[in-house]
């Protein structure tokens, strides 16, 4: 399973990153008000689109659709999360 973590880890676009850091934020009880001045994101951002996207596609809602520049350790996590069908 592509996890926030292994996002955080192993993505080079920072919209990636940038999404998994506001989704692991939320769920660890930080105010909405604290993350955006942290990542400099609306709240809509954080409530409305990407952690609905994460609750219904998990990480894989994350990445970006169309093919990135990623290190070859994130490549292979993702590759084999396919594989596997989570």
């Amino acid at each position: 399973m592509l996890t926030l973590e292994k996002i955080i880890s192993y993505s080079k676009d920072s919209r990636e990153v940038r999404r998994a850091l506001a989704v692991k934020m939320l769920n660890n009880g930080l105010k909405v008000l604290e993350i955006e001045g942290i990542l400099q994101v609306s709240d809509f951002f954080l409530k409305a689109k990407w952690k609905l996207i994460y609750q219904t596609e998990g990480g894989q809602g994350l990445l970006l659709r169309y093919p990135t520049l990623c290190t070859e350790p994130f490549k292979y996590l993702i590759f084999n999360d396919f594989k596997i069908g989570h």
